[in-house]
């Protein structure tokens, strides 16, 4: 991964959040220089794709954010810009045909945070 770039993470759950950013940030993935992007809904999300795009290494999104709108909406920014996406949700199948086929990965909630570190690892390495 580009040092100077950063992953956004996008989830509603706070507790899953928070457990994405610090395994990343404990696997080295992420660091204090260049920290993950936190946010809790797809209007911050969407917002920080389009002011920083060039700063994004790999976007990692849920797909369905309860009363805030829906992930696909920065799955499908994510890759028009050219940025990597993950999309993890519970409800896989929600997710267009289009936008699946064209993410990095799609890991299905309840999913071992070791399915999603590999997947960030490939994407990252792809990148290089």
């Amino acid at each position: 991964m580009d040092p100077d770039k950063r992953i956004l993470v996008a989830e509603d759950t706070s507790m899953l959040r928070k457990l994405v950013v610090r395994t990343l940030e404990r696997k080295g993935l992420v660091s204090e220089e260049f920290p993950a992007l936190e946010v809790q809904n797809p209007e911050e999300a969407l917002q920080i794709i389009n002011d920083q795009a060039d700063q994004i290494a790999l976007v990692i999104t849920d797909l369905r954010m309860p009363d805030l709108g829906d992930g696909e909406k920065v799955a499908k920014e994510a890759i028009q810009r050219g940025i990597p996406v993950i999309v993890m949700s519970g409800t896989i199948d929600d997710l267009s045909e289009e936008i699946a086929t064209q993410c990095a990965a799609l890991p299905e909630k309840p999913f071992r945070i070791e399915e999603l570190l590999a997947a960030v690892h490939e994407v990252l390495n792809q990148n290089k």
